[in-house]
């Protein structure tokens, strides 16, 4: 194998391993947040391909990279497969807990749909055509993973994961035949107290990390990967303070509170993976392989300036009703994570945002209609 074909090797395994990871995170926190053994099970297969993946991509790159110069890029490839690896290895602790049958805890399953969207996992017992309802991230069939499919019809026996609101979800689930757990509570019940409102933004700062570090790799922005970095240092106080008011409080039963402390524990694991990319980039070490791996064709990221001269409140302009994941913003030259605090945006700012595949297209005469210029 020349060294063209195990570098195409690398930024295939790599690739994967990151749609895989992202897809585990976002199950896994599901799981445990409605005490889904189905999603958990999941979750722990996902991560053992992850794991499979990480092996290969580190022994293809021993082979790949064979001089001196070639150094920074094997640094780089090894960071970021220990990334993949650290987040995978926090998903699956989530997933265990699920697995084992524990409680899960108000503030997790307020935390999993706060920003109105979940991964969730569909035994279907009946077919059907292609889900419109909800995008089908990945299917289970036969043992066999097939990611993304397109227009694929659904049989009787498969294992759905989906990505989408509550409510279609749930739509989903009754055209499949499936029986997946329901709120007993609202969201806004839920989270009611202070210490449900941190457990919120901890997992949207730690899951917007993720991804903003992604996007800081992608595009060699080493102002990014610095802000995720100072975020690093933020969560791990924030994870801190929540874990002491966990403990003061004792609120739930037992079960119910080791819920919590895995889940602000794997949040605390995710964020330390979104450093560990961010220091890539931080280090010059993101070279045209490591950006190429984050390019894949299941995510885009786009790069959008707000081009209206009058000013915006950013969530006011609905970006996520028409399923647009607001990763970070800069706003007057300073990155800030939406959720932590909603800035108000005026010309020349901008928003990096992450969709899933098929919807550039559509989204453009929308982005356009909110003062928007899609520049990536």
């Amino acid at each position: 194998m020349d060294l063209g074909a195990r570098r195409e090797g690398l930024i295939g395994l790599l690739s994967k391993a990151r749609r895989l990871t992202s897809i585990m995170i976002d199950l896994s926190i599901y799981s445990l947040a409605f005490g889904d053994k189905l999603a958990a099970l999941e979750a722990l297969a996902i991560e053992d391909e992850v794991d499979e993946i990480v092996r290969d991509a580190v022994a293809l790159m021993s082979l790949a990279v064979r001089s001196p110069s070639q150094e920074g890029l094997a640094k780089g490839i090894v960071e970021l497969a220990a990334a993949f690896d650290r987040a995978s290895d926090a998903a699956g602790d989530m997933a265990q807990l699920a697995l084992r049958g524990y409680p899960p805890h108000r503030y997790v399953t307020a935390s999993a749909i706060c920003c109105g969207e979940v991964v969730a996992a569909l035994k279907s017992e009946r077919s059907s055509e292609p889900l419109e309802a909800v995008d089908v991230v990945l299917v289970r069939r036969g043992g066999r993973s097939i990611l993304s499919p397109e227009d694929m019809p659904i049989l009787r026996g498969d294992v759905v994961i989906v990505r989408g609101a509550l409510e279609a979800v749930y739509e989903a689930a009754e055209i499949l035949g499936a029986r997946p757990p329901r709120l007993e509570s609202s969201v806004d019940a839920m989270l009611a107290d202070e210490t449900a409102r941190g457990f919120a933004r901890a997992k949207v700062l730690a899951r917007a990390g993720y991804d903003a570090s992604l996007y800081s790799l992608l595009a060699g922005d080493e102002v990014l990967a610095r802000t995720i970095l100072e975020m690093e240092e933020i969560m791990d106080l924030e994870i801190t303070g929540l874990m002491e008011a966990l403990t003061a409080q004792g609120a739930g039963r037992p079960g119910e509170v080791l819920a919590g402390y895995t889940f602000l524990s794997g949040l605390e694991d995710l964020s330390d993976a979104a450093a560990r990319v961010a220091g890539v980039v931080v280090g010059g070490l993101a070279g045209e392989v490591l950006g190429m791996t984050v390019e894949d064709p299941w995510e885009s990221y786009l790069q959008l300036e707000y081009s209206s001269p009058e000013p915006a409140d950013l969530e006011e302009l609905g970006l996520d009703e028409e399923g647009i994941v607001v990763v970070a913003a800069r706003v007057g030259g300073r990155w800030v994570i939406p959720f932590v605090e909603n800035p108000v945006l005026e010309k020349g700012d901008t928003v990096l945002a992450k969709i899933y595949a098929g919807q550039a297209g559509a989204l453009k005469r929308f982005l356009e209609s909110k003062g928007f210029t899609v520049r990536g």
